[in-house]
């Protein structure tokens, strides 16, 4: 059965319907072997349990506009490479309502709230192989608050005095970030901040060209991520495929790298009723549905094979 989740949209009185498709899961015969890939020194163990394989079918609602983490500020794009390809050292648990540690794994802030210290993962890689270190985090955070660069992140991080934070490097697992008065949300504006390899797009952004960087039609292996999933095809109006990434530093309560699923398809399908039809005739495994829709889906929830779950209001703009 798939599971329906609901969001509640309270500012246009829209109701999400997001449906997750559970039914992937395979035979211990038809288990993948696992990469012998040995797993990192920091490595975050989740209280889950499952088996390889499988794929999870998502809508789009449109073409992404790049794959650049640092200048994406449409949402097909962020859908797309956000909690997938990219990641920050701290992301955000909305139903715990708790800073969670992704690529750092603790933070200490000083007692005038002036300096921010990560301890960043240990031998964590990105997918190509090559390892993850601080160096990535400082060159990231200079790009994001480069006069030059387009990236929305910066408007959070900036100062009374219309300056920017400063960023140093203590060591390869450690930096640290300097104020010039307090900022409460400091550390929630890092989580806005996806973190890019230096070793991919130094040469590209010393030579001026990091706006053009990581477009549409770059190849698959020339975009590292450290997120679950990276990148495979993109066809333009038709899907963007993304295959779990080998590299990724998580494993279950087995010790199993995680994810569990080989692929995580998004179909481009930019009309809202359409993607509801493809839903009911299987598809896809997700849908995001107006409140005018959701009688009909509550009625069909037993015949649909899918339940609904009701997870509270959510802004939109």
């Amino acid at each position: 059965m798939k599971p329906l989740i609901i969001n509640s949209f309270v500012k246009y009185l829209l109701i999400s319907l997001v449906f997750l498709l559970i039914s992937c899961s395979k035979s211990k015969e038809e288990e993948k072997p696992v990469e012998n890939i040995p797993l990192p020194e920091d490595v975050v163990q989740i209280d889950v349990t499952g088996v390889r394989g499988g794929k999870l079918i998502l809508p789009l609602e449109g073409n992404p506009k790049t794959f650049n983490p640092i200048l994406s500020n449409d949402t097909a794009t962020n859908k797309t490479i956000y909690w997938t390809a990219y990641i920050a050292l701290t992301e955000y648990d909305h139903e715990k309502r708790v800073l969670t540690y992704e690529l750092a794994k603790s933070l200490d802030i000083s007692s005038d709230g002036l300096e921010y210290t990560y301890h960043l993962r240990k031998g964590l890689k990105w997918s190509d192989g090559q390892p993850f270190s601080a160096d990535d985090v400082v060159f990231t955070y200079n790009i994001v608050v480069d006069p030059n660069i387009l990236a929305d992140a910066k408007d959070s991080l900036k100062q009374s005095d219309e300056s920017f934070p400063t960023i140093a490097k203590i060591d390869d697992h450690t930096v640290k970030f300097i104020l010039k008065e307090k900022n409460v949300h400091f550390s929630s504006a890092l989580i806005d901040i996806k973190i890019i390899p230096k070793h991919k797009w130094e040469k590209v952004y010393q030579e001026g060209n990091f706006m053009n960087s990581m477009l549409l039609n770059t190849k698959a292996e020339d975009m590292p991520v450290m997120g679950p999933f990276k990148f495979h095809t993109f066809l333009s109006d038709q899907r963007v495929v993304m295959e779990r990434n080998p590299y990724y530093f998580k494993v279950d309560k087995n010790k199993q790298r995680l994810p569990f699923l080989d692929k995580v398809i998004r179909i481009i399908s930019p009309d809202f009723n359409s993607t509801l039809v493809k839903f009911q005739n299987g598809e896809i495994d997700m849908h995001e549905v107006r409140v005018e829709q959701y009688d009909l889906l509550k009625k069909d929830e037993q015949k649909g094979d899918y339940i609904i779950h009701e997870l509270g209001p959510k802004y939109v703009t």
